[in-house]
């Protein structure tokens, strides 16, 4: 199954919406969104793909094939390796997102220098 970055879904308990982030514990409030399903159509989100999203965001996302990054040890990785970032040590691992973003922060902080 292909996972979208982010993706609506009603709240298992309030039955308010939800924005879920792909990789994410949890959720965001949606108080913005009047309909999950329009919303996700838009994105071109089905209903199978945000209720597996729903069910990772709340009991962790290796259940979707989600792995642990290698630098921070968080559940992060996205089973699609192009949403991933390829760490600038050694140009061959993925690494998150949010590690990939540190390091580009750290080797402009070097290269300025």
């Amino acid at each position: 199954m292909n996972i979208p970055n982010y993706c609506y879904a009603y709240h298992p308990s309030t039955n308010e919406p939800i924005k879920i982030m792909a990789g994410k514990k949890g959720y965001f409030e949606a108080p913005y969104i009047k309909d999950v399903k329009k919303s996700n159509e838009e994105i071109n989100v089905g209903y199978e793909q945000s209720q597996s999203m729903l069910e990772a965001s709340m009991f962790g996302w290796h259940i979707l094939g989600f792995e642990k990054c290698p630098k921070c040890n968080e559940i992060s990785l996205n089973p699609n390796q192009i949403m991933n970032a390829l760490s600038r040590r050694d140009n061959e691992t993925f690494i998150c997102s949010n590690c990939g973003s540190l390091e580009a922060l750290e080797d402009m902080k070097v290269n300025k220098k």
